[in-house]
């Protein structure tokens, strides 16, 4: 998608740095000053819309990344662009969350934070169904939570399920909820990718 645009050479460079734990920051000074307002892409997907700042924040597992900054002038995003090429070598390894897939930036912002931790074989399976006991605990752990098991309002979550405890709380605070017959299902599945996005936003 990008190669039939036109690179700029407006003198634009764009620093970058990278953390270690996947957290790569774009230096757009330049950009900034030059533009005004830009668009950043992340391969052929936008990640930053109508940008005015002068960093970007993005996360990424380890591996070389593309980004591309467009101007936008007058509310349309101009053809010309200005290319980085990051090598995020120091990122963290997840073999099955490939840099182009479109979740990979929320699931090493998760893996960032120590929300989504992956298991033992250094998988994260990504496209895996959780059940929404699972998701409960993980949206707890984005939200800073570290509840034990503990009774709960639903009739199918007893203080012996290891969610529970989250379950409860984001019910009092109204993060989430059950069904109308008094249940809250946590054995229902939903998909890593799925929650990794909701809890990202």
């Amino acid at each position: 998608v990008q190669s039939d645009r036109n690179p700029l050479s407006h003198n634009v460079t764009i620093p970058y740095e990278t953390n270690g734990e996947g957290e790569v920051k774009l230096n757009m000074e330049q950009a900034a000053s030059a533009f005004q307002t830009y668009n950043v892409y992340r391969f052929d997907s936008l990640i930053a819309k109508e940008k005015t700042a002068s960093e970007v924040i993005d996360y990424a597992s380890s591996g070389t990344l593309y980004y591309y900054v467009y101007p936008v002038v007058n509310g349309k995003e101009s053809s010309d662009f200005v290319s980085v090429k990051v090598e995020n070598s120091g990122g963290p390894l997840l073999k099955d969350v490939p840099l182009k897939k479109w979740y990979n930036r929320f699931i090493t912002f998760l893996h960032h934070k120590n929300v989504m931790n992956g298991y033992t074989d250094g998988t994260i399976k990504p496209e895996r169904s959780i059940s929404r006991a699972e998701a409960a605990i993980l949206i707890g752990k984005s939200l800073g939570m570290d509840e034990p098991a503990r009774s709960t309002r639903f009739k199918d979550v007893s203080s012996n399920i290891n969610a529970s405890g989250y379950i409860e709380l984001l019910a009092e605070r109204g993060v989430i909820g059950g069904f109308p017959d008094g249940s809250f299902r946590p054995y229902n599945n939903v998909t890593r990718a799925q929650m990794a996005i909701m809890i990202a936003k």
